[in-house]
Protein backbone atom coordinates (compact mmCIF):
# COMPACT_ATOMS: atom_id res chain seq x y z
CA UNK A 1 0.00 0.00 0.00
CA UNK A 2 3.02 2.42 0.82
CA UNK A 3 4.90 1.86 -2.22
CA UNK A 4 1.04 2.21 -4.22
CA UNK A 5 0.65 5.20 -2.69
CA UNK A 6 4.04 6.76 -3.48
CA UNK A 7 3.35 5.73 -6.52
CA UNK A 8 0.34 7.24 -7.00
CA UNK A 9 -1.50 4.38 -8.83
CA UNK A 10 -4.79 4.53 -7.80
CA UNK A 11 -5.81 1.86 -9.27
CA UNK A 12 -3.62 -1.15 -7.97
CA UNK A 13 -3.99 1.14 -4.53
CA UNK A 14 -7.60 0.53 -4.67
CA UNK A 15 -7.18 -3.59 -5.58
CA UNK A 16 -4.76 -3.79 -2.74
CA UNK A 17 -7.40 -2.50 -0.11
CA UNK A 18 -9.70 -5.07 -1.58
CA UNK A 19 -7.07 -7.93 -0.92
CA UNK A 20 -6.76 -7.04 1.95
CA UNK A 21 -10.37 -7.21 2.79
CA UNK A 22 -10.37 -10.74 1.61
CA UNK A 23 -7.59 -11.31 3.64
CA UNK A 24 -9.25 -10.13 6.96
CA UNK A 25 -12.48 -11.42 5.68
CA UNK A 26 -10.93 -15.13 5.85
CA UNK A 27 -9.33 -14.32 9.42
CA UNK A 28 -12.58 -13.88 10.96
CA UNK A 29 -11.91 -9.98 11.54
CA UNK A 30 -15.34 -8.82 9.64
CA UNK A 31 -15.44 -5.02 10.86
CA UNK A 32 -11.51 -4.86 9.17
CA UNK A 33 -12.54 -6.32 5.73
CA UNK A 34 -15.92 -4.44 6.04
CA UNK A 35 -13.58 -0.81 7.22
CA UNK A 36 -11.10 -1.50 3.98
CA UNK A 37 -13.60 -2.58 1.55
CA UNK A 38 -15.32 0.57 1.90
CA UNK A 39 -11.86 2.51 1.61
CA UNK A 40 -11.72 0.35 -1.81
CA UNK A 41 -14.84 1.24 -3.00
CA UNK A 42 -14.68 4.93 -2.61
CA UNK A 43 -11.35 4.92 -4.62
CA UNK A 44 -13.69 2.61 -6.88
CA UNK A 45 -16.13 5.22 -7.37
CA UNK A 46 -13.84 8.13 -8.16
CA UNK A 47 -11.90 5.64 -10.80
CA UNK A 48 -15.13 4.51 -12.20
CA UNK A 49 -13.92 1.00 -12.13
CA UNK A 50 -17.53 -0.53 -12.10
CA UNK A 51 -16.19 -3.67 -12.19
CA UNK A 52 -13.76 -3.63 -9.24
CA UNK A 53 -16.96 -2.05 -7.71
CA UNK A 54 -19.12 -4.67 -8.01
CA UNK A 55 -16.65 -7.26 -6.01
CA UNK A 56 -15.94 -4.89 -3.08
CA UNK A 57 -19.67 -4.35 -2.78
CA UNK A 58 -20.42 -8.01 -3.04
CA UNK A 59 -17.67 -9.02 -0.84
CA UNK A 60 -19.20 -6.27 1.65
CA UNK A 61 -22.07 -7.50 1.81
CA UNK A 62 -20.64 -11.37 2.60
CA UNK A 63 -19.38 -9.86 5.36
CA UNK A 64 -22.36 -8.37 6.44
CA UNK A 65 -23.99 -11.86 6.50
CA UNK A 66 -21.15 -13.41 8.71
CA UNK A 67 -21.52 -10.83 10.99
CA UNK A 68 -25.04 -12.27 11.10
CA UNK A 69 -25.66 -8.57 10.14
CA UNK A 70 -29.02 -9.81 7.48
CA UNK A 71 -29.97 -5.79 7.02
CA UNK A 72 -26.88 -4.22 5.72
CA UNK A 73 -26.21 -7.37 4.17
CA UNK A 74 -29.07 -6.63 1.80
CA UNK A 75 -28.68 -3.27 1.87
CA UNK A 76 -25.24 -3.99 0.26
CA UNK A 77 -25.95 -7.06 -2.12
CA UNK A 78 -29.26 -4.50 -3.18
CA UNK A 79 -26.39 -1.93 -3.91
CA UNK A 80 -24.73 -4.57 -6.02
CA UNK A 81 -27.71 -5.53 -8.07
CA UNK A 82 -27.98 -1.68 -9.03
CA UNK A 83 -25.07 -1.74 -11.09
CA UNK A 84 -25.22 -5.17 -13.09
CA UNK A 85 -27.53 -2.85 -15.50
CA UNK A 86 -24.25 -0.82 -16.18
CA UNK A 87 -21.64 -3.72 -16.53
CA UNK A 88 -21.67 -5.84 -20.07
CA UNK A 89 -21.52 -9.06 -18.13
CA UNK A 90 -22.01 -9.48 -14.35
CA UNK A 91 -19.91 -12.72 -13.61
CA UNK A 92 -21.27 -12.17 -9.51
CA UNK A 93 -24.70 -12.34 -10.83
CA UNK A 94 -25.15 -15.72 -9.65
CA UNK A 95 -23.62 -15.55 -6.51
CA UNK A 96 -25.57 -11.89 -5.71
CA UNK A 97 -28.52 -14.00 -6.34
CA UNK A 98 -27.56 -16.98 -3.78
CA UNK A 99 -26.69 -14.26 -1.12
CA UNK A 100 -29.76 -12.81 -1.64
CA UNK A 101 -31.83 -15.70 -1.19
CA UNK A 102 -30.30 -16.96 1.78
CA UNK A 103 -30.59 -13.01 3.15
CA UNK A 104 -34.21 -13.30 2.62
CA UNK A 105 -34.20 -16.97 4.88
CA UNK A 106 -32.83 -14.85 7.64
CA UNK A 107 -35.10 -12.46 7.03
CA UNK A 108 -38.03 -15.10 7.33
CA UNK A 109 -39.04 -13.85 4.06
CA UNK A 110 -39.45 -17.40 2.71
CA UNK A 111 -41.39 -17.08 -0.89
CA UNK A 112 -38.33 -14.46 -1.87
CA UNK A 113 -35.68 -16.94 -0.41
CA UNK A 114 -36.81 -19.65 -2.75
CA UNK A 115 -37.69 -17.56 -5.65
CA UNK A 116 -33.48 -16.59 -5.66
CA UNK A 117 -32.49 -19.79 -4.87
CA UNK A 118 -34.19 -22.15 -6.96
CA UNK A 119 -33.18 -19.78 -9.75
CA UNK A 120 -29.52 -20.37 -8.26
CA UNK A 121 -30.39 -24.28 -8.03
CA UNK A 122 -31.30 -24.11 -11.56
CA UNK A 123 -27.87 -22.86 -13.14
CA UNK A 124 -25.94 -24.88 -11.10
CA UNK A 125 -27.84 -28.08 -11.90
CA UNK A 126 -25.08 -29.88 -13.72
CA UNK A 127 -22.72 -28.77 -10.95
CA UNK A 128 -23.73 -30.93 -8.07
CA UNK A 129 -20.78 -29.58 -5.30
CA UNK A 130 -22.71 -26.10 -6.22
CA UNK A 131 -25.75 -26.75 -6.25
CA UNK A 132 -25.41 -28.41 -2.69
CA UNK A 133 -24.49 -25.25 -1.67
CA UNK A 134 -28.23 -23.88 -2.07
CA UNK A 135 -30.37 -27.29 -0.98
CA UNK A 136 -30.31 -26.62 2.67
CA UNK A 137 -31.67 -23.36 2.42
CA UNK A 138 -34.27 -24.51 0.29
CA UNK A 139 -35.45 -27.26 2.19
CA UNK A 140 -35.53 -24.77 5.23
CA UNK A 141 -37.24 -22.25 3.71
CA UNK A 142 -40.17 -25.02 2.55
CA UNK A 143 -39.90 -26.50 6.16
CA UNK A 144 -40.58 -23.09 7.48
CA UNK A 145 -43.90 -22.10 5.24
CA UNK A 146 -44.95 -25.75 5.94
CA UNK A 147 -43.94 -28.27 3.13
CA UNK A 148 -42.04 -30.61 5.41
CA UNK A 149 -42.19 -33.30 2.35
CA UNK A 150 -40.77 -31.12 -0.35
CA UNK A 151 -38.00 -30.17 2.30
CA UNK A 152 -37.01 -33.79 3.03
CA UNK A 153 -36.73 -34.34 -1.01
CA UNK A 154 -34.87 -31.80 -1.03
CA UNK A 155 -32.33 -32.78 1.92
CA UNK A 156 -32.26 -36.19 0.03
CA UNK A 157 -31.34 -34.87 -3.05
CA UNK A 158 -28.34 -32.66 -0.74
CA UNK A 159 -27.49 -35.78 0.89
CA UNK A 160 -26.72 -37.74 -1.92
CA UNK A 161 -24.87 -35.22 -3.65
CA UNK A 162 -22.50 -34.60 -0.30
CA UNK A 163 -21.85 -38.03 -0.37
CA UNK A 164 -20.74 -38.05 -3.75
CA UNK A 165 -19.12 -34.61 -3.98
CA UNK A 166 -16.52 -32.67 -2.45
CA UNK A 167 -17.70 -28.71 -1.13
CA UNK A 168 -15.26 -25.75 -1.88
CA UNK A 169 -13.96 -25.02 1.21
CA UNK A 170 -15.47 -21.38 1.24
CA UNK A 171 -18.55 -23.32 1.48
CA UNK A 172 -17.92 -26.17 3.91
CA UNK A 173 -18.80 -24.16 7.08
CA UNK A 174 -21.69 -22.15 5.87
CA UNK A 175 -23.38 -25.02 4.07
CA UNK A 176 -22.94 -28.18 6.94
CA UNK A 177 -24.37 -25.19 9.68
CA UNK A 178 -27.86 -24.47 7.58
CA UNK A 179 -27.99 -28.40 7.00
CA UNK A 180 -27.45 -28.93 10.96
CA UNK A 181 -30.11 -26.42 11.72
CA UNK A 182 -33.19 -28.28 9.42
CA UNK A 183 -31.73 -31.57 10.36
CA UNK A 184 -32.58 -30.92 13.59
CA UNK A 185 -35.41 -29.43 13.06
CA UNK A 186 -36.57 -32.41 11.30
CA UNK A 187 -35.63 -34.90 14.26
CA UNK A 188 -32.50 -36.40 11.56
CA UNK A 189 -30.66 -35.61 14.95
CA UNK A 190 -27.54 -38.13 13.19
CA UNK A 191 -27.47 -36.27 10.21
CA UNK A 192 -27.49 -33.28 12.25
CA UNK A 193 -24.36 -34.22 14.42
CA UNK A 194 -22.92 -35.07 11.15
CA UNK A 195 -23.25 -31.76 9.81
CA UNK A 196 -22.15 -29.96 12.90
CA UNK A 197 -19.07 -32.49 13.10
CA UNK A 198 -18.18 -31.34 9.10
CA UNK A 199 -18.54 -27.64 10.52
CA UNK A 200 -16.67 -28.14 13.44
CA UNK A 201 -13.70 -29.66 12.10
CA UNK A 202 -13.35 -27.34 9.43
CA UNK A 203 -13.38 -24.41 11.75
CA UNK A 204 -10.75 -26.17 13.87
CA UNK A 205 -8.46 -26.90 10.28
CA UNK A 206 -8.88 -23.17 8.99
CA UNK A 207 -7.80 -21.89 12.41
CA UNK A 208 -4.75 -24.36 12.21
CA UNK A 209 -3.56 -21.66 9.08
CA UNK A 210 -3.44 -18.80 11.33
CA UNK A 211 -0.43 -18.69 13.15
CA UNK A 212 -0.60 -15.59 15.58
CA UNK A 213 -2.78 -16.72 18.45
CA UNK A 214 -4.27 -13.43 18.41
CA UNK A 215 -5.68 -13.08 14.89
CA UNK A 216 -6.69 -17.28 15.39
CA UNK A 217 -8.65 -15.94 19.04
CA UNK A 218 -10.38 -13.52 16.74
CA UNK A 219 -11.20 -16.01 13.81
CA UNK A 220 -12.80 -18.72 16.22
CA UNK A 221 -14.90 -15.58 18.39
CA UNK A 222 -16.45 -14.51 15.16
CA UNK A 223 -20.46 -15.11 15.35
CA UNK A 224 -20.99 -17.95 13.10
CA UNK A 225 -17.93 -19.88 14.28
CA UNK A 226 -19.12 -18.94 18.11
CA UNK A 227 -22.16 -20.36 17.61
CA UNK A 228 -20.78 -23.52 16.03
CA UNK A 229 -18.11 -24.08 18.68
CA UNK A 230 -20.62 -24.09 21.39
CA UNK A 231 -23.34 -26.33 20.17
CA UNK A 232 -20.48 -29.18 19.33
CA UNK A 233 -18.91 -28.52 22.69
CA UNK A 234 -22.64 -29.05 23.93
CA UNK A 235 -23.04 -32.44 22.84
Amino acid sequence: LVIKEELADNRNYSKTLHNLGQVYFEMGDYTNAIDHYNKSIEMKNSLNDLVGLNKSIVNKAKSYYFKLDYDNAMIEIKSAMKLSANLKRDKLMVEKNRFLGMIFFHQSMFDSSLFYLNKVEKLYEKVPSKSATVMPFIAASLFKKGDRSSAEIKLGEFSKIIEENDLKESDIILVNWLAYSIYNSLGESKKAKNCLENAYFEIKSKSKEIKNKDDRKLYLSSEMNKNILSKWEAI
